[in-house]
């Protein structure tokens, strides 16, 4: 491995500095199969070394969001038309300054390296180590669940979902009063934390119900009506990354429980998902930025208004663009975001950030406090709404609508140290990666932990500080909640 790493680097960086002999599509679309291939062969070495639990590794899925689909791996040989890269319609400058793409794909061949040497450092092994032995997590780890606390938690975290929503709390649909450019969601309710909590009762619902032999109807019932009001509220929520968690954790907690692969479910759980999220739900979130959105505090009258705006929209639509084509571009102007990266890099190395800008550097810096003390406690209080300001600052597109554009996190880490703050990054997310394998060994609370983190690092998230936070969270802090929660504190 050795030998081909050290040759896959050479080829990119011959690649990103040489390419007077390739035009900018050709190296684009060179950086791009190398990317492919890099990844490939990691993990084809990873099912050798880790033959146990492989396909639960998050390394594999984030290989194959981050890099396959994000930063164009797979995405980006379905952009090329007539031999031609098609760059994103937000991103107009990189018409005329192609070079800025091609630099971001360099960028992301590089990390993509980093993040694997993160994964199989002795840093990672030693981290994931001292978690265990030194902090002496795995004595409070293996206990038994209470089945009532499961039940009555349950019921407790879609009433929270409930109630958030009819006052205007909940997902896309927070009402602007709660909103102000630049300094973030002003939220009072503090109740929003428990939102999360049926994310993990339906993990420790799904084990109970692929493993259980006793019980079998209360569980068979919990895990349906716990799946419907899950792809129910993420529907609503207007975004589609909440919809696709509900059958990632049936997916992950079978494969745990039995260790077995049934192909045509898993094909079912991988594309059924996929093409409900990017089509209904994606027209869903754009009735919430169009404006015949009606806020409602009724979920039957907000679901039966976006009916009848589908129904007008559709009308409106050729009928010569096939739905194929049309579900074509919305996967992947919602998974490629080699754009954004490279918008983000254009804007550092040109403009730079200015005083009245929000200094992710500040907020990485902070990162570790933040994950401990709580922000009422601190002089600075509240988030910037990253992702509105990138909108409206760097892309400077759509500023009088209030929605967010991701900038990736080889943009947040580029604004704060250039290439070597990117590569540091990435490789500090494969240490995270490892360490949140580390968990599968540690029983039902374990388990939780890796499914915790394993939502907050499989898709590598731009703000790279929010990611430190939870990963700190989840580590050191929730471990304890989760059994203080569901546990009998009693040791298996």
């Amino acid at each position: 491995m050795i030998v081909f790493r050290s040759f896959y680097t050479l080829l990119v960086l011959f690649l990103g500095l040489f390419d007077t002999f390739l035009s900018n599509d050709e190296t684009i679309y060179f950086l791009s199969l190398l990317l492919f291939i890099h990844n490939f062969v990691e993990i084809s070495n990873l099912i050798k070394i880790q033959a146990v639990n492989f396909l639960l590794s998050p390394i594999i899925f984030s290989s194959f969001v981050t890099f396959g689909l994000a930063f164009g791996g797979i995405s980006n040989f379905f952009l090329f038309e007539d031999h031609k890269y098609i760059i994103k319609s937000l991103a107009i400058p990189l018409y005329s300054e192609p070079q800025w793409v091609n630099f971001t794909m360099v960028l992301a061949c590089i990390s993509s390296q980093f993040t694997w040497l993160g994964y199989w450092s002795g840093t990672s092994t030693l981290v994931a180590k001292t978690i265990f032995e030194k902090f002496h997590f795995q004595r409070f780890l293996n206990i038994r669940i209470n089945i009532f606390k499961l039940i009555v938690i349950t019921i407790f975290a879609y009433l929270v979902k409930l109630y958030l929503f009819r006052i205007g709390l909940y997902g896309r649909l927070v009402s602007d009063e709660y909103f102000e450019v630049g300094k973030g969601f002003k939220i009072g309710s503090q109740i929003r934390i428990f939102s999360g909590l049926s994310y993990l009762t339906f993990v420790i619902i799904c084990i109970f119900y692929f493993r259980s032999k006793d019980n079998v109807i209360l569980f068979r019932f919990l895990f349906w009506v716990s799946l419907l009001l899950e792809l129910f509220f993420a529907f609503i929520f207007g975004a589609r990354g909440p919809f696709l968690i509900p059958f990632l954790i049936i997916a992950s907690t079978y494969y745990y429980v039995t260790k077995k692969i049934n192909f045509l479910p898993y094909l079912a759980l991988g594309v059924i998902p996929l093409v409900i999220t990017f089509s209904i739900v994606t027209e869903f979130k754009n009735y919430t930025l169009s404006p015949q959105y009606k806020s409602s505090k009724d979920p039957i009258v907000l679901v039966n208004d976006f009916l009848e705006y589908k129904t007008k929209h559709d009308a409106l639509i050729d009928v010569s663009n096939s739905r194929e084509e049309t579900l074509k571009a919305k996967i992947l102007g919602s998974t490629n975001f080699v754009s954004e990266a490279a918008m983000a890099i254009r804007h550092e190395e040109l403009y730079g950030l200015s005083d009245s800008d929000p200094n992710p550097t500040f907020y990485l810096i902070m990162s570790p406090f933040d994950a401990f003390i709580p922000k009422f406690l601190q002089s600075v209080t509240q988030t910037p709404s990253w992702g509105l300001w990138f909108k409206n600052k760097v892309l400077n597109i759509n500023s009088h609508l209030l929605y967010s554009i991701a900038m990736t996190p080889i943009g947040f880490l580029y604004f704060i140290g250039g290439p070597l703050m990117v590569f540091f990054g990435f490789w500090t997310y494969g240490v995270m990666l490892k360490v949140t394998y580390s968990y599968l060994k540690h029983g039902i609370i374990g388990f939780l932990v890796y499914i915790s983190l394993f939502n907050c690092l499989y898709n590598f998230d731009s703000i790279f500080s929010a990611t430190i936070v939870n990963f700190l969270r989840f580590t050191f802090i929730y471990p304890f909640i989760f059994i203080f929660v569901f546990g009998n504190f009693r040791r298996n």
